[in-house]
């Protein structure tokens, strides 16, 4: 975990519990390393909402490729949206000789390249084993 992920979650937790001014603290920390312009003169009185859309477009470019957009996507309750649709990319298939074709942006639809992210997996199934051993459980929704 970097210090830039703990500053971030922080900065929601404050966003979320309504403290949206003291939020701007701690994401200027992370963008002074950066040597970005201050938030709270770039985008001054932001409310709660467009805070949150704020702080999750900074943990997109803060922690790009570093595997975190999927939990974060959970999280605020976007997987759904995010997973259910093609993924656009470079035309790899291209040959040598037809270099532009392979920046030609290609939509991939096929039976490997298809994501899915049904309600299900924002939970995790609950073990069959401490469903035996604890009656009073009830198993996740659409587990079953």
């Amino acid at each position: 975990m970097r210090y830039a992920d703990v500053l971030m979650m922080y900065a929601e937790c404050l966003n979320e519990l309504g403290s949206t001014q003291q939020a701007y603290t701690f994401i200027q920390r992370v963008r002074d390393r950066s040597k970005l312009p201050d938030l709270a003169t770039v985008k001054p009185n932001m409310t709660q909402a467009q805070m949150r859309d704020q702080i999750a477009h900074e943990r997109f470019l803060e922690f790009a490729c570093e595997g975190r957009r999927y939990h974060d996507l959970r999280r605020w309750g976007d997987a759904m949206e995010a997973y259910n649709r093609p993924i656009s990319g470079c035309n790899v298939k291209a040959r040598s000789n037809e270099r532009q074709k392979f920046y030609t942006t290609t939509i991939l639809n096929d039976k490997l390249t298809r994501r899915s992210f049904s309600y299900k997996h924002y939970f995790y199934p609950i073990p069959k084993s401490v469903l035996d051993k604890n009656k009073n459980l009830v198993q996740n929704p659409e587990w079953r």
